[in-house]
């Protein structure tokens, strides 16, 4: 906890122009971009060569966009590879190319509506470069017992800075699935591992809800970017269902089993 308000004070200080801060902010940028970029990378590797085992039939979806994803040369489970960014990727990793929309959800939703009727026990989802939102994920990996939803990023939560988009989950959450709650904690960057049980508890149509709601999102998007004059309020900041909602969304579907009620 200290170690947090430490944290907000140094930030609320950017704009003093304060050498000591500024430093402060440099030596912490390179202390994670290290642990990030080299340190866990390490670690992952030591623990894929000599602590983690296969025992569960788990096929990783990895969403790409210009990530470096020479790490999954290195993991032991079967994988599929969606690239989202240029056709640049090398050393033989086979890949599916999709159209750069939707984030993560836009590939996850996309993997579990084609392959709906043929899915592995338990499929686990990551981001093309998952060490940031996990420096640990080698330790997670070899935790999995066979969980139905098992997170492979520490929980994290919005900051109350974000109000506003705190609000939008929220209202969202009332609207599609029925409950009124806090937007509360949620893995971290929408990393997990979750069964084929739990995935087929939820119909196909909902999933082919969610994913058109995901691609119109986008559509609002570039609406905003391309017009000056587009409409007021602004389209893309009234997405109710998101890259950024389903974050908060992959445990109330998958650990908590609650199901969209309301289709548009």
């Amino acid at each position: 906890m200290k170690f947090v308000k430490l944290r907000k004070y140094i930030e609320s200080k950017r704009d003093t122009r304060n050498r000591f801060f500024d430093l402060i902010l440099l030596l912490k940028d390179k202390v994670y971009d290290f642990a990030t970029n080299y340190l866990s990378k390490f670690i992952f590797g030591i623990y894929n060569s000599l602590i983690i085992r296969p025992k569960y039939d788990i096929l990783f979806v990895v969403s790409r966009y210009k990530e470096d994803i020479n790490w999954l040369k290195k993991i032991s489970y079967k994988y599929v590879l969606y690239n989202k960014g240029p056709s640049d990727i090398v050393n033989n990793i086979n890949y599916k190319q999709l159209p750069n929309v939707g984030r993560e959800a836009h590939t996850f939703l996309t993997y579990i509506v084609d392959n709906y009727d043929s899915l592995p026990d338990f499929v686990g989802f990551l981001q093309g470069d998952p060490f940031p939102h996990s420096i640990f994920m080698g330790h997670r990996l070899s935790k999995f017992k066979g969980e139905d939803f098992y997170p492979l990023s520490p929980n994290t939560k919005y900051q109350e800075e974000a109000r506003a988009y705190i609000d939008l989950i929220e209202n969202s959450t009332a609207k599609y699935f029925g409950i009124v709650r806090p937007a509360g904690e949620f893995p971290f960057g929408a990393q997990f591992i979750v069964s084929r049980d739990k995935i087929l508890k939820h119909s196909l149509k909902e999933y082919e809800f969610l994913l058109k709601k995901i691609i119109d999102a986008e559509d609002n998007r570039r609406q905003c970017l391309v017009f000056k004059k587009h409409p007021q309020p602004c389209a893309c900041a009234n997405n109710d269902i998101s890259a950024w909602v389903m974050e908060v969304w992959w445990p109330i579907l998958f650990k908590e089993d609650k199901n969209i009620i309301k289709f548009d």
